[in-house]
């Protein structure tokens, strides 16, 4: 098949839609009945995958049996935090109380008292 190239106004897409519109005589047509019709049997149902519900049952089980378990210690460890929280706090105090029981009273000196 030729194309005419040096027509004025020719639009190269336009010699690509010649070609799917004509075709190549040698092809295959695609659309008549296939030469293997077993190859892709309509009636041949196909496999599906079904799991076994208990199997299944016991994994998701073990999976949220693992996950509140993670959740029980996570939260034993923030209670354990908190009441280690008081006595830390209370330490803090009382080092506090008595540094400043040690060092004497003085009046702070500001800016305004310097002038």
């Amino acid at each position: 098949m030729s194309f005419p190239q040096a027509v004025p106004g020719w639009v190269p897409a336009f010699a690509a839609m010649t070609v799917l519109i004509e075709g190549d005589m040698n092809q295959r047509d695609l659309f008549e009945r296939d030469d293997q019709p077993g190859l892709f049997a309509g009636e041949a149902a196909p496999v599906v995958f079904r799991p076994d519900p208990d199997k299944v049952r016991l994994k998701l089980h073990r999976i949220l049996a693992e996950e509140a378990a993670r959740r029980e210690a996570v939260f034993q460890q923030s209670v354990d935090a908190e009441k280690t929280r008081g006595d830390v706090l209370s330490r803090r105090f009382e080092e506090a109380l008595k540094q400043a029981h040690q060092e004497p009273v003085t009046k702070p000196t500001r800016d305004f008292d310097l002038d």
